[in-house]
Formats: structure tokens, C-alpha cells, sequence
């Protein structure tokens, strides 16, 4: 790194971004999403996290495809996807109960994911 500038801490527990447009997303682990601008220090919410912790999504990754697909994976096997920057989203909550912890786009319609103990998942929306 040549240059590091700008570092901000904040109160969300973001655990990956992705960009779509000019725009970057988080999902966190208490179930919201997030954007801001290439600034990062102004963050909007997206998708609100459910204030009951036992009721929670918990989101551990998000990869984007293009600028407006992206797929965002978490525990307990929650697949969430967006074709318009997660203006709506379709989730999969629970194809099995694995936490789903990675993943890797391989066309719009096809992915892989990776979990707990090895798993390794390829699905396809």
C-alpha cells in the first residue's frame, strides 16, 4: 500500500463489501445492509437488521457480479440476492442449516459458496 487514508471506525459489525456502481455495500452480521459512497464515511441503511437477536439474519459475505447483481450469504444457509443493489432482495433463508461463510459468482445465474466443516455448495438462482 502506498497510500492509506481516511480510516473510520463505526459501531456496525460489517463483515464484507462489495461495489455495484458507484456505490459500495456492506452486510453485517446483525442481518443489515448498508451503502455509502466511494467516501465511506456517510453510511444509509438498506435493509434494516431485525432488532430481536434470536430472529436475526446474519450475513458473513457479499460478492457482487456486475454493477447491479450481487449475492450476500450468512448463517444457517441464508442466501440473499439482488439484481438492483438490493433496492429488493430474494432470499433463500435456509437451504440447509450450514453457516455459509464465502463465495464466488461464476455467471449472473450460478454460484459457489463455502461453510462450516468443508462445506462446499454450488447453486444456482
Amino acid at each position: 500500500f502506498r497510500n492509506v487514508t481516511g480510516v473510520q471506525t463505526c459501531a456496525l459489525p460489517i463483515s464484507s463489501v462489495c461495489r455495484m456502481d458507484n456505490e459500495l455495500f456492506c452486510v453485517a452480521y446483525n442481518g443489515g445492509i448498508y451503502k455509502s459512497d466511494y467516501n465511506v464515511f456517510h453510511w444509509s441503511t438498506v435493509q434494516k437488521p431485525n432488532g430481536v437477536a434470536s430472529k436475526r439474519k446474519h450475513y458473513n459475505a457479499v460478492v457482487q457480479y456486475n454493477n447491479h447483481t450481487a449475492v450476500a450469504v450468512g448463517n444457517n444457509g441464508l442466501v440473499t440476492l439482488t439484481h438492483d443493489n438490493f433496492g429488493s432482495t430474494s432470499s433463500a433463508e435456509s437451504f440447509n442449516s450450514t453457516n455459509l461463510h464465502g463465495l464466488l459468482l461464476l455467471s449472473e445465474s450460478t454460484g459457489v459458496c463455502v461453510g462450516d466443516n468443508g462445506s462446499i455448495f454450488r447453486f444456482t438462482f
